[in-house]
């Protein structure tokens, strides 16, 4: 979930999506960030379900999944440059940004950003009243 306000005027900061190639094997060495020289080896494109949700669509070999973006109020996406790059802007004149992103094998409508901040709220709740949180700010020791 983003939930992001702007001190910033104009479309000065946005959500960046980037999606350099996973080479399987170089994977698991440090640091890797993807291979971003290999960008014909695989694809993504961009469409929208509706005025507030887009779908930006991952082909990479065999496998396809999709990134989900639920965007709340008025903001735009747009791919950047052909290097399967996406930016989210918010609305030049609020400045504020509420979006959900899922991540799935099949496009999918994510729930709102309000609707998840209130469940975090009570899972978070319930989490720590069930034990599974040891709350030490009332301890007189410091460190």
């Amino acid at each position: 979930m983003i939930s992001a306000h702007g001190s910033l005027t104009g479309n000065s900061w946005g959500v960046f999506f980037d999606y350099p190639y996973s080479n399987v094997n170089e994977k698991l060495e440090a640091p890797f960030g993807g291979d971003w020289e290999s960008a014909s080896n695989h694809s993504t494109s961009l469409s929208f379900s509706d005025d507030f949700t887009a779908h930006i669509r991952h082909d990479i070999g065999n496998t396809t999944y999709f990134i989900t973006i639920q965007r709340e109020g008025i903001a735009s996406i747009d791919e950047l440059d052909g290097m399967h790059r996406h930016l989210l802007l918010p609305q030049k004149r609020d400045n504020v940004l509420n979006s959900t992103v899922t991540y799935s094998p099949l496009p999918t409508k994510a729930p709102s950003a309000e609707k998840i901040m209130g469940e975090s709220v009570s899972w978070w709740q319930a989490y720590r009243d069930s034990g599974a949180f040891v709350d030490l700010t009332t301890t007189g020791n410091s460190s």
